[in-house]
């Protein structure tokens, strides 16, 4: 295993630490500690049911507090999909030949609606830390950067994209088509695209260097575009509507982040949608 994707994921894989006696040993298996303890106990056995029933179980004091956060986060990121060493492995491997939409559907082409919903979910109880990136920690935001991931390649999923689920995309798939791929998954490919760059970002990692580049001369490219201006301020699903989900499905067609079937950058004029 390379020494850099330890680094990344031992917070994850170690989310929470103590002593196992301390609660097997207690009557008291109901405090938030003991439920935070078997929370890590189920997701280390990746029982995720288990795991999320108890951060549930927790008092709303004990929920509120951000190592929880970030560890029901973990764990709905786990339901969703996200195996943490192999994203970490296939950006490592991918990156810059592969664009990031690209690499997301291959690690994710089993998802199913109700993993996009856990993965939506994971980046709800993260962000519930704070909304502004560069106020999480550096592992809070390298943890979403995974997440958001996890859940463009679970919104990817859902298209036809790659209909036969082999990770490469189809060559009848029409990016303009709601019929191929439904405005709600674009707009998730719009706001984990916008939150991974203000992740990476804030956490400084040099991972991802690859995707800030291509994503931020993309934000140049696509706000030059008539109506289409603050089209990279936006962090919500709910934000992208109307022409800029247009913008959206140009990028899934483009090569700065997409797929390039359109054979050029998105500002070029060939991958507009009409």
């Amino acid at each position: 295993m390379k020494k850099w994707i330890f680094l990344i994921a031992a917070p994850f894989l170690m989310a929470v630490t103590g002593c196992p006696n301390a609660f097997v040993e207690s009557a008291q298996k109901n405090t938030d500690e003991a439920l935070l303890f078997n929370a890590e106990q189920s997701a280390n056995a990746r029982r995720w049911d288990e795991a999320i029933n108890s951060m549930n179980a927790m008092s709303p004091a004990g929920k509120a507090k951000r190592e929880s956060k970030a560890a029901l986060a973990s764990y709905y990121a786990g339901r969703c999909g996200l195996n943490l060493l192999d994203f970490a492995q296939a950006i490592k491997d991918q990156m810059p030949a592969s664009k990031i939409w690209p690499l997301a559907m291959r690690a994710q082409t089993g998802a199913t609606i109700s993993d996009l919903a856990d993965c939506v979910l994971a980046e709800q109880t993260l962000v519930s830390i704070d909304s502004d990136a560069n106020h999480r920690t550096p592992d809070e935001n390298i943890e979403l950067v995974f997440i958001e991931v996890a859940k463009m390649g679970a919104a990817l999923a859902q298209s036809n994209a790659d209909a036969d689920h082999d990770g490469v995309v189809d060559g009848t798939f029409n990016a303009c088509s709601t019929s191929d791929i439904a405005d709600a998954a674009v707009a998730e490919l719009g706001s984990g695209l916008m939150l991974t760059l203000r992740a990476i970002q804030a956490s400084g990692a040099s991972f991802g260097g690859d995707i800030t580049s291509s994503v931020s001369s993309m934000c140049t490219a696509i706000e030059a575009q008539p109506g289409m201006t603050g089209f990279c301020s936006h962090t919500s699903a709910i934000d992208f509507t109307g022409p800029l989900l247009l913008g959206l499905r140009a990028l899934i067609k483009s090569n700065e982040v997409g797929f390039n079937s359109c054979g050029g950058a998105v500002g070029s004029g060939t991958c507009v949608c009409p």
